[in-house]
C-alpha cells in the first residue's frame, strides 16, 4: 500500500486486483489482527471497516506496530439489469440472504 494512497485509490486498487466489476460487486474491506480473528466467533464485534481516509491512516499506524495485520475482503452482490429486469446475483446462485443474515446487518 502506497503511504499516500487515499481510500478511493485503495478501493479502486482492491477492485482492480480482484477484477471486480463495480456494477455487480461492492467490496467491503476491513482489518484485524490475525491471532484475534476468533473473537468474531464468540461475539458480534466486527472488524475495523475501511471506508474513509482516516481509517486508511489508522491502518498504516497499526501496521507499524503490528506488521502481521490481516486485511479482510467481503463482497456484496449488487442487483444488475438483464433486459430491463433487476436480477440479484445471490438469488440466481441460490445464495439468497436468510432472515438471520438480514438481522446481522
Amino acid at each position: 500500500m502506497n503511504p499516500k494512497m487515499t481510500y478511493v485509490e485503495f478501493h479502486n486498487h482492491v477492485s482492480s486486483e480482484f477484477e471486480l466489476n463495480a456494477e455487480n460487486w461492492k467490496p467491503k474491506i476491513s482489518y484485524w489482527l490475525p491471532g484475534q480473528l476468533s473473537v468474531f466467533l464468540v461475539n458480534t464485534r466486527s472488524p475495523v471497516t475501511v471506508a474513509t481516509n482516516m481509517v486508511i491512516r489508522n491502518f498504516r499506524r497499526v501496521r507499524e506496530s503490528e506488521p502481521q495485520i490481516t486485511l479482510l475482503l467481503s463482497l456484496e452482490a449488487l442487483p444488475y439489469l438483464v433486459d430491463g429486469v433487476s436480477v440479484d446475483l445471490l438469488a440466481v446462485c441460490g445464495k439468497e440472504k436468510s432472515q438471520e443474515d438480514e438481522m446481522l446487518q
